[in-house]
Order: C-alpha cells, then structure tokens, then sequence
C-alpha cells in the first residue's frame, strides 16, 4: 500500500473524528500556571480532556520550535515552504515575481473564466472533492493542509497574538494566515489562466479559518487527537541568496487502543510521513515514521496550468516535548540528499543563548546553518542551483 495512503488515512482518521456530532471531550477547569508543574499539567491533558479556550495550540513554550513560532516565522515557512522541492530555485532574486503577481491578481480577477477554462467537472474531481488520484489529486492537501492545518494555525496565530497583548487578535491572525498563503501561492509560480490558487485562497483557506471558530472543532484536535505544526528554521543562504530550511508540516497524533505511552503519528505537508510515536511520563516524545514527499513539480499543460508531483521515499525521526518540536532528523534523497538535522532552542546553549541548528549532508557537500531565537537565521555551504 502507498505509504502516502497511510499517511492519508491516519489524516482521514483525525477528520472523522473532527465531524463525528457524538465527541465528548471534558472540560479542563484552567489552573493558574505558576501553581502547576508543566509535566503534570500535561500529562492530566492527556488523560482528563481539552485545554482551556485560548491555550490549546499555542502555550508560550520556551523551547522548541514553538518557541520560534510568532507571524514573522509563520509567513516565512509558510511563503516559502515549496522551496524545498527538488525543482524550484531558491534563489530569491530568481523568482519571477512581477509575474507571479500579475498571474495571481489576474486569475483572482477572472475566477469564473479560469474555472471554465480548466473545466468544471475536472475542477470538483482534482480540486474541490476527493474524486481523483492520478490526475491532479490536489484535493488532498487543500483538506488536510489549506481546510485542517491552516485553520489550525489561524487559532494558533490568534493565541500568540491574545499572549502578546495584541489588539483584534482574531483579525491579525486572519490576516497573517491569508498573508501567508498569497506568498506561497505568488512563489508556486501560477499561469496567468490557473484554479490551483483560486480553490486555496478563495475557498479552503477561508474555510479553515470559519471552521476553526468552532468550539467543538478545536476541542476535538487539542485533546485525546491532537493537531499541530512543527516547522523549519528559515534561513538565508550565504553568499547566493537563497532561501533554505523553510516548510510548514502538519502533525497529527492520534491514540492507539489498550496504550497510553504510544500514538499513531502522521504527517502532512510537501512531505507524508506515517509512523508511531512512544511519549513518556515527562511528556518527551520519540516520533518515526515513513512516507514520500514532493521531489518534482512540473507544469503539464500551460493553457490550465496543470501540473504533476513526482514523488520519493523520505523518512524521519523527530523528538518533541508537549508536542514542540526539539530535533528532527529527516532523510531526503532529492538534490543528492542524505539527512538533514534540525536542531532547535532549548537543546544548545551558547553563553546564555539557545539557537537554532541545521544541518544538511548532501553527497555534494554540507550545508550549514543557525537560527536565533524567533526562528530566523543564515547559512552557508554549496548552492543547490
């Protein structure tokens, strides 16, 4: 079976669960922090129900990656996050931007001709239904990611917001999300006839957004299955110019029956990973799983702008703790890969400061890199281009 189907189905899993009118998830009564042991606050979340509204994806850790996570680091790994596949140019002063911009303004502007063009019936079976596989097939990633991940995210944005005294936190974060998406939409370089764009930024990502007003929805992912993001460490590579170590991934961690310390754990993004995790009493946890990701993005007819993914093996190791993300270790063989190492704050400590770490061992030389601490930073080594 496809591991990307697996990956798919966990995802699948976690949505039913998301839609199912019978969730019952308890409310837990919030308790002032200084008071409460972080161990043990996690693991009663784990065992008694949801966290408080306004706490229950984001926190304000002091470690990990959700220790880089705030709206600068979100339209960063957000925008650029389809840099990594095999066949862009990360190079910034290579991205045809005037023309990405006229494209994407043009089909906004002309939705009803551009959907016509592509065709309608082709347009609910790749874009808007889970009708299609081979062809297009795009619907999967505007479900989990564009639908689930990013509203996810537009919660977790208002909650950094709301912690940071920030005034209209909902609105700010709606911007952010919406911010981020056009930038990714402008650097996937869309045709000037294209509906890719219009399904994400004109329907499911503003779905998500509606969809995770609800109560029940974000209590239904923060609880027993939990949904969060774990992203890269965005950095400009020296002295090209270009942007490496930017991605936004989506993580599902789903309990497994007659277990307490091991979950099902899939992952979805440019890369679909499924696997298992083993948490511990401290609330550590030990990731591993399987799966492809995007090597090749070809455009396949220029009058629609369809396009075709090819796919290779990737597979991850990732140690967490309450679900931020500490180290991730990530075999990709794409661009003469071999592994790539993020380490991120809390698990180094220089002089007082904890950074950001990367890593990326390729057959055609290392990449290095740091990050600070709100997730930002420089690296050097050979050009992928």
């Amino acid at each position: 079976m496809n591991v990307r189907t697996v990956a798919s189905g966990v995802c699948a899993f976690g949505l039913a669960h998301l839609l199912t009118p019978a969730i019952a998830t308890a409310q837990q009564v919030p308790l002032p922090v200084a008071a409460v042991d972080s161990a043990a606050v996690a693991r009663r979340s784990a065992k008694v129900g949801t966290p408080p509204r306004g706490s229950r994806f984001y926190t304000g850790l002091a470690w990990g990656s959700e220790s880089q996570f705030n709206p600068l680091s979100h339209l960063l790994n957000e925008g650029f996050n389809d840099l990594i596949i095999q066949s862009s140019d990360q190079r910034l002063s290579k991205q045809p931007w005037a023309a990405s911009w006229r494209n994407l303004l043009h089909n906004i502007g002309h939705a009803r001709g551009a959907f016509e063009r592509y065709g309608w019936p082709r347009a609910v079976r790749n874009e808007l239904l889970p009708l299609s596989a081979a062809e297009g097939g795009q619907w999967l990633p505007n479900y989990t990611d564009h639908l689930i991940g990013n509203g996810m995210v537009s919660v977790r944005l208002e909650e950094w917001f709301i912690r940071h005294g920030y005034p209209m936190p909902s609105i700010l974060a709606a911007t952010t999300v919406m911010a981020g998406h056009v930038l990714n939409e402008v650097v996937e370089r869309p045709q000037y006839w294209a509906v890719d764009p219009l399904a994400d930024l004109l329907l499911f990502d503003w779905a998500g957004i509606a969809l995770f007003r609800s109560d029940r929805v974000q209590r239904a992912l923060s609880g027993r299955v939990r949904l969060t993001n774990w992203t890269g460490q965005p950095m400009i590579g020296l002295p090209t110019g270009t942007m490496e170590n930017a991605s936004q991934s989506f993580v599902f961690s789903i309990p497994l029956p007659r277990t307490e310390r091991w979950r099902a754990f899939a992952m979805t993004g440019v890369t679909y990973l499924a696997g298992v995790t083993h948490v511990d009493e401290q609330a550590r946890g030990i990731s591993v799983g399987i799966g492809q990701g995007a090597d090749v993005v070809a455009v396949t007819d220029q009058a629609t702008d369809t396009r075709t993914v090819r796919l290779g093996f990737r597979a991850g190791l990732f140690y967490d703790r309450r679900g931020s993300l500490l180290m991730s270790l990530v075999h990709n063989p794409s661009r003469n890969g071999l592994v790539t190492l993020n380490v991120y704050p809390g698990i180094l400590r220089v002089h007082g400061v904890s950074p950001g770490l990367w890593l990326d061992v390729r057959r055609n030389g290392v990449r290095f890199g740091l990050a600070a601490p709100f997730g930002f930073g420089a690296a050097v080594g050979p050009a992928m281009h």
